[in-house]
């Protein structure tokens, strides 16, 4: 794979996630919406990461992030139904941490949510809400690894670094300066490469869309906006670790930034921006440019997107309730 251009402290606001809803199967899930405590205020130490069309972006540039205040006021208190469709039932009410990270994840209203849990031999990923988001299996995954959430038996997928990857077709484009999340729980097996966990984005050129994935230069978790040509780098906070899970959430919201999130601990938020004419590609797990390269090495779990940025007090909860806390 050719090289190519990639490239803090935070207040977080814990909340206690609310509390468990007990389901019949097949019934849907109802969660009870809860106020994520109101104005989430997040700064950053790191050197912001700048907009550049040649040369690795530098990773210390000895300026200071701003500090910007990030309020999720649409979403608090929401509610969503999620109805998984050909696939096993949401967690039973005897699995109280499966249930309670399920629960929490549907409470933000995710556009799409794959838990990636289906039986080995499966072509299909569900999507968990219902909103017919479903992608397919393709190339080198493994189905039934052992999951990212604590003291719950949903399993993962495994991808192989060379081939393996989930296919959406024709969602989430993110077109010009919409806001958006991605979310999911990672376990690196190598980070000497870049590898891409998700986006939608082509290859150049010229280049398109969004993209977060591992650069090895770090190595660091990464979000990429390009235009074309002209890309915007935001770097995460922390180091990825082979063999270790991940929570990794990547949020943009237009006229605030982009922050790359890792184990609910911010890096800097990167105010360069760019406004996407939308990619051709699909939308992809597991690698980059339809998925064609980039491959993702090890296990992927739990993803979730959503079409706003979730406050930091909601991915604080979520990695609280996934961490068994």
């Amino acid at each position: 794979m050719a090289p190519r251009l990639r490239l803090g402290a935070v207040f977080l606001l814990a909340v206690t996630p609310s509390a468990c809803t007990v389901l019949d199967p097949l019934s849907g899930l109802t969660p009870a919406g809860g106020d994520d405590g109101g104005g989430d205020v997040v700064t950053g130490d790191a050197p912001d990461v700048g907009t550049s069309d040649a040369g690795r972006p530098p990773t210390d540039s000895g300026a200071d992030g701003p500090s910007d205040a990030t309020t999720d006021t649409q979403h608090d208190a929401s509610t969503m139904d999620v109805v998984e469709q050909d696939t096993k039932p949401p967690p039973d009410a005897q699995d109280g941490a499966a249930l309670a990270y399920y629960q929490v994840v549907a409470a933000d209203s995710p556009q799409a949510y794959w838990r990636l849990d289906e039986a080995v031999g499966s072509t299909t990923a569900h999507d968990a809400t219902g909103n017919g988001h479903d992608g397919t299996y393709k190339g080198g995954v493994t189905l039934g690894g052992a999951g990212a959430i604590a003291n719950d038996a949903d399993t993962a997928a495994t991808f192989d670094g060379a081939s393996g990857y989930v296919d959406v077709p024709g969602a989430f484009a993110f077109a010009g300066t919409a806001d958006f999340t991605l979310e999911g729980w990672l376990k690196p097996a190598a980070v000497n490469d870049y590898y891409a966990w998700i986006g939608r984005n082509d290859g150049q050129p010229p280049s398109e869309g969004y993209l977060g994935y591992v650069d090895p230069s770090g190595p660091f978790f990464m979000l990429e906006r390009t235009d074309t040509g002209t890309k915007v780098y935001t770097q995460g906070a922390g180091a990825p670790a082979v063999g270790s899970w991940a929570y990794v959430v990547v949020t943009y919201q237009h006229g605030v930034g982009s922050i790359v999130w890792v184990n609910g601990q911010a890096g800097t938020t990167q105010t360069n921006d760019v406004s996407l004419a939308g990619a051709t590609s699909d939308f992809i797990i597991g690698a980059e440019n339809g998925g064609a390269t980039s491959w993702w090495s090890g296990e992927i779990d739990e993803v979730a997107v959503y079409d706003y940025a979730l406050s930091a007090a909601r991915i604080q909860a979520h990695y609280m309730v996934g961490t068994g806390q």
